[in-house]
């Protein structure tokens, strides 16, 4: 299991490793607020695999792609299938990697920094529609308009199907957040250290999306989400995710350790300062997006912390 993996295994001694790796200066700004003004999303892996020229419809799809605005946290690599492929793409490109089906131009998006027998958290051919789809969805929207609106951290519950298991993890969170928003403690202002970039308020409020597995558009997200770690894949009770800062996902809940005290493990961890400035060394993974995470320099006035 790679390191970036295994990182978002929620524990306490990985969180308290992290929150000391790397001593700063007295910090004011909570971990959420430190992460959506300052940390950009990594770019995730995105491989056009094909045999000669594009047309110029795929061309299209790939400008859409590049040209976007906002641009996704994406960087696109092309490979000419009729000539060397990289040695780290190898893996990729093997036939047991691929459907049966699959046609070229074959894309296949790996998450950040993959290992070089990685699966693509998403794969499919190159056209507009199926690119939006890998690239956006109604829930990352959702997500992003939390985050840049103030939340601090959003929890997405990854529905089991299994009406009696979902049904205990929304009791879970409807009893716990709001215990959690009313006292998991904010630092202190301080005029040393770091300061906040936007006017954007500091609250603590922690909204729920409920995402189910079979959810039309979500299928790339669905994915993104059970790779965090390796063994998600196999879980088949509902997870919960908490997402901060620019869509980073701290960890994944689900089973013995979804429960109150890691709930709390989260939200102070997230509420706390941000004692390691360095994002790498914090836990976490960045999922695929086209957000316009800037939209946060142009918030309203900054209101008082509650």
């Amino acid at each position: 299991m790679s390191a970036r993996r295994a990182v978002c295994r929620f524990c306490l001694a990985v969180v308290a490793l992290a929150a000391v790796a790397m001593p700063a200066p007295a910090c004011s700004i909570p971990v959420f607020r430190y992460a959506l003004e300052r940390w950009a999303p990594a770019p995730y892996e995105v491989v056009v695999f094909h045999n000669g020229a594009l047309t110029d419809e795929q061309k299209k799809a790939l400008d859409g792609v590049a040209k976007a605005e906002p641009a996704a946290n994406a960087k696109v690599e092309l490979v000419d299938v009729t000539g060397a492929i990289p040695a780290r793409l190898k893996a990729l490109w093997d036939a047991d990697a691929r459907p049966a089906n699959a046609k070229l131009p074959w894309v296949a998006v790996r998450a950040p920094e993959p290992e070089e027998k990685a699966a693509p958290v998403w794969a499919g051919p190159l056209t507009a529609d199926a690119l939006a789809a890998a690239f956006d969805s109604p829930v990352r929207r959702a997500l992003a308009r939390h985050l840049t609106g103030g939340d601090a951290v959003v929890f997405v519950l990854l529905e089991s199907g299994k009406p009696d298991a979902d049904r205990a993890a929304v009791a879970l969170l409807a009893e716990q957040l709001p215990k959690l928003e009313k006292d998991t403690p904010l630092p202190k202002p301080s005029e040393e250290g770091p300061q906040l970039l936007s006017k954007l308020p500091v609250k603590k409020s922690f909204p729920v999306l409920r995402l189910s597995r079979a959810a039309p558009g979500e299928g790339a997200l669905v994915r993104m989400l059970l790779a965090c770690d390796d063994d998600l894949a196999k879980e088949a009770g509902p997870v919960v995710f908490a997402v901060f800062g620019r869509g980073r996902v701290l960890c994944a809940l689900h089973g013995e350790t979804l429960d109150a005290k890691n709930l709390k493990k989260a939200a102070e961890f997230l509420c706390g300062a941000c004692s390691c400035r360095v994002k790498e060394l914090n836990p976490g993974v960045d999922l695929l997006t086209t957000s316009d995470w800037e939209v946060i320099f142009r918030a309203p006035k900054q209101e008082p912390r509650p």
